[in-house]
This record gives structure tokens, sequence and C-alpha cells, in this order.
């Protein structure tokens, strides 16, 4: 759904730019999309922000949690996590261990101390 009162449009021989601020990318794209083929217009320049919404981050960081515990328990399979939360914030790797991810990536540097909090949550 395109936010209609946050974009605004100009029409210059046959240009049309589109200029505003959008949540979703997608948002963007349907924009672009719904004047493109108008009779008349040559081009369209797209020059709309991608301003997603803030979240806090305790919000965000249940609803990570929530989805790779929901995976994990739904899941028979191997699960593996890439990123760099892990190496940052040795804890962390430590909830995806207790949920049953089977592999987490840290840098090298990280490694010594998430071993570390992984070994003293045993």
């Amino acid at each position: 759904m395109i936010p209609e009162q946050r974009i605004q449009t100009t029409v210059s021989n046959g240009v049309i730019t589109l200029s505003g601020a959008v949540d979703y990318a997608s948002q963007r794209e349907d924009a672009a999309r719904a004047v493109g083929h108008l009779d008349g217009v040559r081009a369209v320049s797209n020059e709309i922000k991608l301003v997603p919404p803030s979240v806090a981050s305790t919000t965000l960081r249940s609803a990570i949690e929530g989805a790779l515990d929901r995976h994990a328990t739904r899941e028979a399979n191997k699960v593996g996590l890439c990123g760099q939360a892990p190496s940052d914030r040795p804890e962390f790797a430590g909830f995806l261990a207790s949920i049953g991810i089977d592999s987490i990536s840290v840098t090298p540097d990280a490694l010594p101390k998430v071993i570390a909090h992984l070994v003293a949550r045993r």
C-alpha cells in the first residue's frame, strides 16, 4: 500500500519526479510502478527516501529470539547462524546455544571470550 500523503510528485517534459519518504522499499517501488505506465510519461525519477520505522531494540531482540526459538524447536534439522551479534555479545551466543542452534559463527578475535562464556554456562 502506497502512503499517498507522504509522496509528492512533479512533472516536467514527461518526466515524473517522485519525492517524500516511505517505510518500506516495496512502497517506493510500487509508487514508481503506479505512475510509470501513464500516457505521456517518458521517465520516472524516483527520489523517494526509505526511512524504516523505528523499533525499540528490546522489541527487535525479542522478535528475533522468538523466531529463532520457534525455528529451532519446530525443525529437527541442523540450524546455524552467522552474523556479528554472537561475536559482540557472548551472552547472545549463549542464548543461541540454549535454544539448540547447532552452529554459530564468530570472528577470530571474539572466539576465546565466546568459548569462555559458553563453558561457564554449563
